[in-house]
């Protein structure tokens, strides 16, 4: 099978308070999610802007047998600085950008890739959200909505087309349940994760909460769409119902969650 990835690659700046240090790693929703499909024997392409900071991250992309089909930009690229207090909390900003995908762009890629699955996964704006009707909700199997919830301002749960994704990923970062539950009304199923706290799935009108599984993380960059790359096959590609989709996900999770760690730490760029 192949899976298509619309984001764009980053450099994450990780900073650990306590420890007064941080690294500098390659990083993106396609990185983590990719790898995932990998494992699952997923031929995997990805389109999405890159700019002259990101190179590595691309190059580390191809290591894991990620091919990028698109798009360099002459800017610096998505650069994303997330810092972990003493208290586990996550805070993200993003330090640059890269300008957004075009609809041909994103059109090029589909007709180059030919996906039976396609992962929509923004950063920030990238992703323009007419390019969803470029893609047609057929082929769109998850929106991952941080990057519009980062880029659009209060409402921008309102803005998604609704229907435009079978299963529509969002985190406690990106905003309250209620808004997730919102979402579930004009989706077919929504995942809304709140990292150490578990996970509360939609489907059908049912909210079923999920407890966590595994040891808390220190740095739980990428578990969100390693995840959901995970759950999005085994709720589409197996048609499996989405519980149990996330329960068949959870073995597999936590061992490319490690996987992921342990390659990114040789791919260490910098530490400070």
């Amino acid at each position: 099978m192949r899976a298509l990835i619309v984001s764009a690659p980053t450099l994450d700046e990780i900073e650990f308070e306590v420890e007064r240090r941080t690294v500098k790693l390659p990083g993106g929703p396609a990185l983590f999610a990719g790898l995932a499909l990998r494992r699952l024997g997923y031929e995997v392409c990805c389109v999405g802007p890159f700019g002259l900071r990101v190179k590595d991250s691309i190059f580390f992309e191809q290591s894991l047998g990620i091919t990028r089909v698109c798009c360099e930009r002459p800017d610096e690229g998505y650069v994303m600085h997330h810092t972990y207090t003493a208290s586990g909390e996550r805070r993200t900003k993003v330090a640059s950008r890269a300008s957004p995908l075009s609809a041909e762009e994103v059109r090029s890629a589909v007709l180059r890739c030919r996906p039976d699955l396609v992962l929509v996964s923004p950063n920030f704006d990238e992703v323009p959200l007419e390019a969803l009707s470029v893609i047609g909700s057929p082929l769109i199997t998850v929106l991952d909505v941080q990057g519009y919830a980062r880029s659009l301002g209060e409402g921008w749960w309102d803005r998604i087309p609704p229907g435009s994704a079978r299963l529509v990923h969002m985190s406690d970062d990106d905003g309250p349940l209620p808004v997730a539950r919102r979402l579930s009304q004009a989706f077919e199923a929504v995942m809304y994760t709140v990292g150490p706290g578990g996970t509360v799935l939609f489907s059908g009108g049912v909210a079923t909460a999920m407890p966590a599984r595994g040891p808390r993380l220190k740095d739980r960059t990428g578990a969100g769409d390693i995840i959901t790359a995970l759950v999005s096959h085994y709720y589409i590609a197996e048609g499996l119902a989405l519980e149990e989709a996330y329960e068949a996900s959870q073995e597999l999770f936590m061992k490319i969650v490690e996987e992921a760690a342990t390659l990114r730490s040789r791919a260490f760029l910098s530490q400070g």
